[in-house]
């Protein structure tokens, strides 16, 4: 259920921002299909590509991953921290 919270709040702010899909592939240094798997579910970005996304789209990593519905709000380093450290386990977990 967060990962289809996280494609639609890509989606919802990188219109918001006026950028189509190829804008912020450029922007974030990505295909286009990427940026397209992202929003339609079918692939999870990276703890990496989601702050960088966070950050091109003006909004927070929280924001983005549904733990939080203020747009606006920041985390600090070790908050990002501890959540690149969950998506490791998590990934670990999934590819054994």
């Amino acid at each position: 259920m967060k990962e289809r919270m996280l494609s639609e709040r890509i989606r919802k702010k990188r219109k918001e921002k006026g950028l189509n899909q190829l804008d912020l592939a450029d922007i974030l240094g990505l295909s286009e299909m990427t940026i397209r798997r992202w929003e339609n579910g079918k692939v999870s970005p990276r703890i990496e590509e989601i702050e960088k996304t966070a950050e091109v789209l003006n909004t927070s990593v929280e924001y983005l991953m549904g733990f939080s519905d203020n747009d606006n709000m920041r985390i600090d380093n070790d908050h990002i921290q501890a959540l690149k450290q969950v998506f490791e386990k998590v990934d670990e977990l999934r590819s054994s």
